[in-house]
């Protein structure tokens, strides 16, 4: 094994080493001792890696005929389908993998993902509603539900998104930057000097806000 594949590799069973043990706990693993799927689950691993995508989907497979509650195998054959676009499979897999284990944050980000390629807005919003209200001090999230409200044509709840997190957490620039944007757009050009001129005390040496405060005025 080359090197940087060799580092690849190990970084990833590191990463995902929790998730070797997702779901052993389950009742449907019966009495199966822990890490009995580790060397399947581990060679999946390492056929993604590599790229043999077939390989690991067969690997994965045979790990969830026997145990089907195993939630990172779940969410491994979710991700294959999205790479290969069956969003149909993909969809299905994830969202077993977020009902195995409802609160862990990348499998809700994965369906959350998938129902967005799949233009299904609404039921991406409901995830990321559950995933913003568990998220502490961060914007990211906030920003990432308002533009699901803004693509899904619900304007007035993409900017509630917004004020709701600058209420409870505070500004900040990438936030503000954010919101500017989505006030523009929403044509409130009053209401979008507020966070301009936050961005502008945060960065005074950049002339973009100087300029925009222009043209707002």
């Amino acid at each position: 094994m080359r090197p940087i594949l060799f580092h690849i590799f190990l970084a990833t069973i590191l990463d995902l080493f929790p998730a070797l043990l997702s779901g052993q706990n389950n009742p449907r693993f019966g009495t199966q001792p822990k890490l009995a799927i580790g060397p399947v689950y581990i060679e999946a691993t390492t056929e993604m890696i590599r790229g043999r995508n077939d390989r690991a989907l067969e690997l994965i497979q045979h790990i969830l005929k026997d145990h089907p509650g195993h939630s990172a195998s779940q969410h491994n054959i979710a991700k294959i389908y999205f790479h290969q676009q069956n969003l149909e499979e993909a969809e299905r897999y994830a969202q077993r993998a977020v009902e195995t284990e409802p609160d862990n944050y990348w499998y809700s980000v994965q369906l959350r993902d998938i129902y967005e390629q799949r233009g299904n807005f609404p039921a991406a919003i409901e995830v990321q509603e559950k995933i913003a209200a568990g998220a502490e001090a961060n914007p990211r999230e906030a920003i990432q539900l308002s533009e699901l409200y803004r693509r899904n044509r619900q304007d007035k709840k993409a900017l509630s998104a917004l004020t709701d997190f600058e209420s409870n957490k505070g500004n900040q620039p990438a936030f503000a930057d954010f919101k500017l944007d989505l006030l523009i757009k929403l044509g409130k050009t009053n209401e979008a000097l507020e966070p301009l001129s936050f961005l502008r005390q945060a960065d005074p040496e950049y002339p973009k806000y100087y300029e925009l405060e222009y043209e707002l005025l």
